[in-house]
């Protein structure tokens, strides 16, 4: 599995928590952007240019999130839900450890075969390192998690 694959496939898994929350505030500065375009100093042409960019950040947010949904429910239910604990509702590993009664270092060792799983299921749905940039390079908060993990 190459490098970038599964750096994608933990960009996907770390900012998923904070997608929906991203989609909503794409979607109220749509609003503000909107509402307040009538005393804007910009052109009707930038202005659109501008409101298509919230626009286009709002839909990388979502299929983030569903490209996310779907690969994981396309894993063996041990797999997916070691990634829902983890990435999903942001438990730690002792945490995990402890609700199943298992060894941290017995938790670190499935997660790694999880995430593993995960960008596989990834690159097998279609989205490789090429697809993933073209849908998400330009998205400012998933290449920041990107670069940020790098």
């Amino acid at each position: 599995m190459d490098i970038k694959e599964r750096l994608w496939a933990k960009t996907l898994l770390t900012a998923y928590p904070y997608l929906e929350r991203a989609a909503e505030e794409a979607d109220a500065r749509l609003t503000d952007e909107a509402v307040s375009s009538w005393r804007s100093p910009l052109s009707a042409e930038d202005t659109c240019k501008r409101l298509m960019r919230i626009v286009a950040a709002k839909e990388g947010y979502i299929n983030a999130r569903v490209i996310t949904n779907e690969c994981v429910a396309r894993l063996p239910q041990k797999l997916g839900r070691a990634l829902k604990c983890r990435y999903f509702e942001m438990l730690s590993y002792p945490v995990i450890a402890r609700v199943a009664g298992v060894s941290e270092r017995s938790v670190y060792n499935h997660m790694q075969r999880a995430e593993e799983a995960f960008a596989g299921a990834l690159v097998s749905r279609g989205y490789g390192v090429e697809r993933l940039e073209e849908l998400f390079g330009d998205n400012v908060f998933l290449k920041g998690v990107y670069n940020r993990l790098s």
